[in-house]
């Protein structure tokens, strides 16, 4: 098991060099805005899929997704401002883009811009970007 654990990190060090000729995930955007608002809602993420045309089209890549960190306040009720959230993202053959829908809790309490900390890990079969 370390032997191949071993190999694998040295198959992504080699991937990282070498970034053009692998895909890439990444989100879509640095930022993305949205009003909380007086009642349930959503905000959208995307993360997208970019790399050498014949790999995007022919393999599937895999990354987790995760909400968390920031000044918004994770939770279900009460002061919660969204509700936390984590998965894999699976982008199969030909797939550019996904995008990932945060519930959003909002509340009638004048409160100054806050933010939500969102992180990639974990990526298969492509490098972070």
């Amino acid at each position: 098991m370390t032997i191949g654990a071993f190999k694998r990190v040295r198959v992504l060090e080699a991937m990282a060099m070498f970034a053009d000729t692998v895909p890439t995930l990444q989100f879509s955007s640095p930022a993305f805005n949205t009003p909380e608002g007086d009642g349930p809602g959503n905000a959208f993420v995307t993360v997208t899929r970019t790399g050498p045309a014949n790999l995007i089209a022919s393999t599937t890549a895999t990354v987790q997704f995760a909400t968390g960190g920031g000044t918004a306040t994770p939770g279900t009720s009460g002061a919660a401002d969204y509700t936390a959230t984590s998965q894999a993202l699976t982008f199969g053959p030909g797939q550019t883009s996904k995008t990932i829908s945060i519930p959003l809790l909002g509340d009638f309490t004048l409160e100054p811009d806050e933010a939500v900390g969102l992180s990639l890990t974990s990526p298969f079969d492509a490098v972070l970007g």
